[in-house]
């Protein structure tokens, strides 16, 4: 629940869905880090995907957003840094990784990229994260 954004209980909303208001609230707030990792399907240590709070950024220069359970961040954003996924302002595959080379572990990060770049079938067990990592 945060100030201004209101999900009806029971609407099952889920994903980029559940996500899309803090992101609408205005015209530069991008949804970034543990979050759009899980939306591009990047693999994560299990103390980083135990990680709910919901990372949003602004441009260098703004201000850093500021609401229950956010993580506010400023980058600088650059042209292709951003995309638009099921109406959601979101940090792309690339610039999501980068974001993550500042929080992971170096193991953690290579398998993050991994998760990014590798292509499997659907018989392919889904990513559980490390059982080890910190």
């Amino acid at each position: 629940m945060s100030r201004g954004i209101r999900v009806p209980v029971g609407s099952g909303a889920q994903g980029t869905a559940a996500l899309r208001a803090y992101c609408q609230l205005d015209e530069c707030t991008v949804l970034g880090h543990f979050p759009a990792a899980r939306i591009w399907s990047v693999g994560l240590p299990l103390w980083a995907d135990c990680d709910w709070r919901i990372h949003l950024a602004r441009p260098r220069g703004g201000s850093i957003p500021k609401r229950a359970n956010v993580a506010g961040h400023r980058l600088d954003l650059r042209t292709g840094d951003v995309v638009i996924l099921d109406g959601v302002r979101v940090t792309s595959p690339e610039r999501t990784f980068l974001d993550l080379a500042a929080t992971l572990r170096l193991d953690d990060l290579v398998a993050a990229g991994d998760s990014l770049v590798s292509e499997h079938g659907p018989e392919f067990p889904f990513w559980t994260g490390w059982a080890g990592s910190r």
